[in-house]
């Protein structure tokens, strides 16, 4: 069990470790990486992007650079959240305890991330991120006890 532990308490640093650097870009490096992610999902949906006007090429790309950065947001804290369960459970913590903890766990951290942009160049905190990063965390949650219910209900009817 030591090896897990060990192996769960690495992975949830370096994943709160990566949320920290990209938390730690500039407005202007997260809006380049933002605008390569964005730019390939855009011209897949609309085929014919090229073919709208400057001004309606803009509200697409804005409007789609909003929702990638929002989920990226959500996938952050769900990814999160998903760590932090498997790391509680080499220590027996289970029940509602478990998602409880893994949920405000993965909140605090979005609180204390969101401070941190405050102090780097072009970025601010905003408390709607911290929202999409705990719903991130409280859709995680859900998701695995839905799993567990439906795993614990299968071995009873096995029986």
């Amino acid at each position: 069990m030591f090896t897990r532990k060990v192996i769960m308490w690495c992975l949830v640093a370096i994943w709160m470790g990566l949320i920290f650097y990209m938390s730690a870009m500039t407005g202007d490096e997260s809006g380049a990486l933002s605008g390569r992610l964005t730019g390939p999902i855009v011209r897949f949906i609309f085929k014919d992007f090229e073919s709208y006007s400057p001004d309606r090429q803009d509200e697409i790309m804005s409007t789609a650079s909003f929702i990638v950065r929002k989920l990226a947001h959500f996938t952050e804290y769900f990814v999160l959240c998903f760590l932090v369960i498997h790391l509680l459970l080499c220590y027996n913590v289970n029940g509602l305890k478990l998602y409880m903890a893994a949920i405000i766990w993965s909140a605090l951290y979005a609180a204390t991330d969101e401070y941190h942009q405050g102090f780097t160049a072009g970025r601010g905190p905003a408390v709607m991120d911290v929202l999409i990063d705990t719903s991130g965390a409280v859709v995680a949650a859900l998701f695995w006890g839905l799993i567990f219910l439906l795993k614990k209900r299968k071995t009873r009817h096995a029986v």
